[in-house]
Formats: C-alpha cells, sequence, structure tokens
C-alpha cells in the first residue's frame, strides 16, 4: 500500500495527482519484495522518499527520507531508488515541484 503526503506548504503539489501516479506506477513500486520465500519471511514497513520533478512531471531526483523495514531494507531501498525514475506524475504547473512519497509494505498472509 503506497499513501502520500507533501511538503508542509501552503500550496503543495495536489494529493490526487500523486494518487494518480501511485495507481498508474503500481508495477514499479517494489511490492513484489513483500515476500521472500513466501510468507515465511515478510518485508513490512514503508520507507519515505523525498521526489523533485521536473517541469513535465518525470522525477528529475529522489532521496531517501526514512526507511523501516523489518528485513532487507537496504534491498527494498535500491529497488525503490531504481523504479522511481521510471515513474511519471501529473506535470507541477504552478505547483512545487517537491513532494514526499511514502511506500507501504504490509503483510496480506
Amino acid at each position: 500500500m503506497i499513501d502520500a503526503a507533501t511538503v508542509d506548504a501552503q500550496v503543495s503539489y495536489p494529493n490526487e495527482w500523486i494518487a494518480t501516479a501511485i495507481s498508474e506506477n503500481y508495477d514499479r513500486a517494489c511490492q513484489q519484495l513483500i515476500y521472500k520465500h513466501g510468507c515465511r519471511e515478510l518485508r513490512t514497513g514503508r520507507v519515505d522518499l523525498d521526489v523533485t520533478l521536473d517541469e513535465h512531471g518525470s522525477v528529475a531526483s529522489v532521496r531517501t527520507r526514512s526507511v523501516k523495514i523489518t528485513r532487507d531494507p537496504d534491498v527494498v531501498e535500491r529497488c525503490l531508488l531504481r523504479a522511481l525514475p521510471r515513474w511519471r506524475f501529473h506535470p507541477p504547473e504552478h505547483y512545487p515541484r517537491e513532494l514526499i512519497l511514502s511506500v507501504s509494505f504490509a503483510d496480506r498472509c
């Protein structure tokens, strides 16, 4: 499950656009990493990322803010840092280009 939070500002990148990007890029959200060896070894928790967009909605930069994953946090973090540059967002237009993206890994066993 992925949740979105925005940078503290009076005007921020719209949550609706973040939700759309999450939906459209879900296959690049590293969710396949939750289950290591089926349900015997789970990677659960959350990664918060600082994302900066270019004027077209492409990811210009991504930086890890925090990693709270129970098993192999470095594997999950590396996957997200490789995947996020391929995500596409709505062009920021007159909104700030910076946002915080929270990616949650939840157990479904």
